[in-house]
């Protein structure tokens, strides 16, 4: 039973001691464990990220569908303000036809009295003519148009 005394730990680069090497083995496997941990956890990170990125992409999704939502609803507000509008400006083509109508019924009704109105100017002139024992037009309108001067004349004296 020899003993070998132990060897005093060498230092410096390339030396380990016992001790050291099994602080070496078990940082070693610590470091394989924590490799190993790191690939599961890329794994999981990568199904995260990818769990992350579906999720992501179902949010911004979602959020697309939301902003279509809005844009639907404020088309479909513009489009029945549009609606009121279009009805409004039929209401109110209605209302200017049938005023037209109407303002066309007075015009036909005066273009009746005017005509009716010159039957009987032309009735009196024709009597008129008779009466004077003319037919000339400016002789008429010369006669008449003294005698209203005339009575101008006698209204003037009468009431001044």
């Amino acid at each position: 039973n020899m003993m070998v005394p132990a060897a005093p730990p060498a230092t410096g680069p390339g030396h380990h001691s016992s001790s050291s090497l099994l602080h070496s083995d078990d940082a070693s496997t610590s470091l394989l464990s924590a490799a190993s941990s790191n690939t599961n956890d890329h794994h999981h990170h990568h199904h995260n990220d990818t769990r992350a990125a579906a999720a992501s992409s179902s949010s911004s999704s979602s959020s697309n569908q939301v902003q279509a939502s809005l844009l639907m609803q404020h088309q479909d507000e513009c489009l029945d303000e549009l609606d009121a509008a279009v009805v409004r400006v039929g209401y109110m083509a209605e209302n200017i036809h049938e005023e037209i109508d109407s303002q066309n019924k007075v015009m036909d009704e005066m273009s009746s009295d005017l005509v009716e109105a010159e039957e009987q100017l032309g009735a009196v002139m024709g009597k008129l003519s008779d009466f004077l024992g003319t037919k000339d037009r400016f002789q008429l309108c010369t006669i008449v148009g003294l005698f209203f001067v005339a009575i101008v004349l006698v209204l003037l004296v009468v009431y001044s």
